[in-house]
This record gives structure tokens, C-alpha cells and sequence, in this order.
């Protein structure tokens, strides 16, 4: 299994939580892990012309962040979970691992496992986000990104 977390440089800030973060899924045994950043998303965004179109199109860097782990998870499967969550259960016990999508919110984090790649649930969740994104762009940031639309 994949683990993603994203981290885009943008000021060279640092937390030692997100250190911490990086660690605790670093070391499960039996999963992938990496670290993305703004480069290497793209890289993947620029395989899917319609996602391309709708990364281009984004206001804020942090719509790309959230649209990036969309784009991971659609793209490989596997496990994103935000740089401020430490992982305390190195069997992932808490993951439904028999059911395609699981979601949830820690405060205001996300961790999001979906077991296979290229589900046609995320083509919808892409054509949603592409369709509206003139609405999702006038609202208020904190307000239109995340595992809530998932």
C-alpha cells in the first residue's frame, strides 16, 4: 500500500510535528511512502489533460495541495494523510480496509485511504470540482477544500 503526505515549499517553514508525521508513516512495514511535492504532483496532474485544465485554473496553492492527494489517491490508491497527523497504530487498524473510500476528519486534518486506483468515483468528484469552480473560487478558502468533498 501507498502512504502520501504533501508538503509545497512555499516559505521554508518546518514544524517538528510535521517531522514527527513523516516518521510515524514512514516506518509501517508492508506500505510505500512519500513525501510530494508541487513538482512531482504535476507531474502526474499533466497525464490527465481534464485535471491539468482544473489544476491551471485554482486560486490558491492550497487548492492544489488538497487537489493534489485527490489526485495521488485517484492515481495510485493507497493512504494520504495531512503533515499534522501522527500515526499511533502501525497496523492501521482504523482504516476500513474493506471498503473502497474512508475518510475522516481529525480537527481539521485529513487522512483518506481508498484501496485501488482509477476508481470512477474521483472522474466524478474532477468534473464536479471543474464545473463549479467559478463558485468554488469566490468562496471563502477554508470553506471549499478537504475530505468533505469527497
Amino acid at each position: 500500500m501507498y502512504i502520501h503526505q504533501i508538503y509545497f515549499n512555499y516559505d521554508e517553514y518546518w514544524d517538528d510535528l510535521w517531522q514527527q508525521s513523516m516518521e510515524s508513516w514512514n516506518d509501517i512495514s508492508g506500505t510505500q511512502y512519500k513525501l510530494w511535492n508541487e513538482a512531482d504532483i504535476y507531474e502526474i496532474v499533466k497525464e490527465y489533460p481534464k485535471i491539468k485544465s482544473l489544476w491551471d485554473k485554482l486560486k490558491y496553492p492550497v487548492q492544489k495541495i488538497d487537489l493534489g492527494r485527490f489526485v495521488l489517491i485517484y492515481h495510485f490508491g493507497g493512504l494520504y494523510a495531512d503533515l499534522d497527523v501522527v500515526n499511533e497504530d502501525a497496523s492501521l487498524s482504523y482504516i476500513d480496509k474493506d471498503h473502497f473510500l474512508t475518510a475522516c476528519k481529525v480537527l481539521e486534518t485529513d487522512i483518506i485511504y481508498y484501496k485501488n486506483p482509477k476508481h470512477p468515483h474521483f472522474k466524478n468528484f474532477f468534473s464536479y470540482l471543474d464545473k463549479n469552480l467559478e463558485e468554488v473560487n469566490s468562496k471563502e478558502i477554508y470553506k471549499i477544500w478537504g475530505a468533505r468533498y469527497i
